[in-house]
């Protein structure tokens, strides 16, 4: 007989970002003249990515999920969802919970609120990509971006 009593695992795991920027020094440097620019590891026909204003480069794609944003999929623990904001996800009772709230928080944190009237309440939160285990469901941050993360739910 397996137990139903929530264990809370939230494993954040804090994106590495690197962010490279050329032509960078102080106002005193010159620049060298007549010295020819570096060579180009991009081919003549791809443009390069233009950054966004605050300096960082845009995702090269949209955030895409197999079930897209129809929260109604993850009923029997099984799905994939883009979250943008704050979604009540129906999940079967089966799972433990009366109510299942995900909340997208801009740039890359995942809140999760599980009412559950027999073990107590699960709060936590995802910050970047990683898992939340809880009942019998896992839920797992796979993908984030500044707009949105998609989750994958499945059944423990």
């Amino acid at each position: 007989m397996t137990s139903n009593r929530w264990q809370p695992l939230a494993v954040p795991l804090l994106p590495v970002v690197a962010l490279v920027l050329g032509g960078c020094g102080s106002s005193g440097d010159t620049p060298n003249a007549g010295t020819p620019p570096a060579a180009s590891s991009t081919s003549p026909a791809s443009a390069p990515a233009t950054p966004s204003p605050s300096g960082v480069a845009p995702s090269p794609s949209p955030l895409s999920a197999r079930d897209g944003t129809d929260v109604r999929a993850c009923r029997d623990g099984t799905c994939e969802i883009v979250v943008r904001g704050k979604v009540d996800v129906p999940l079967d009772r089966r799972f433990g919970f009366t109510d299942f709230t995900v909340t997208f928080i801009p740039p890359k944190r995942t809140q999760f609120f599980g009412g559950d009237p027999v073990n107590g309440n699960l709060r936590g939160h995802v910050d970047g990509t990683g898992e939340l285990n809880a009942n019998d469901i896992s839920v797992q941050v796979v993908a984030i971006s500044d707009s949105g993360a998609v989750l994958r739910f499945s059944p423990r």
